[in-house]
């Protein structure tokens, strides 16, 4: 509510960038033209390391939920 950035993580431009790039435009657009009216959030991309392309955001949400701690290390994905 209160966020002024917004990070998103993509794989990789050539397999997401289509379809961030869409999401971009409708989240940029959206609240100017439906509401409520005001400024979008500045979007930054982050590109992950294609190491771990194959990892979803899903399963990075569970890691993180059942570490509680909200700090996940390699050997916390690893397990």
């Amino acid at each position: 509510q209160n966020a002024k950035i917004f990070f998103r993580g993509i794989r990789t431009w050539e397999k997401d960038g289509n379809e961030e790039r869409a999401l971009h435009i409708l989240n940029s657009w959206g609240p100017l033209v439906y509401g409520p009216l005001k400024w979008p959030l500045k979007t930054y991309f982050m590109e992950g390391d294609p190491t771990y392309e194959t990892l979803s955001s899903t399963y990075i949400r569970d890691i993180c939920s059942s570490v509680g701690s909200g700090t996940v290390t390699m050997e916390d994905a690893e397990n």
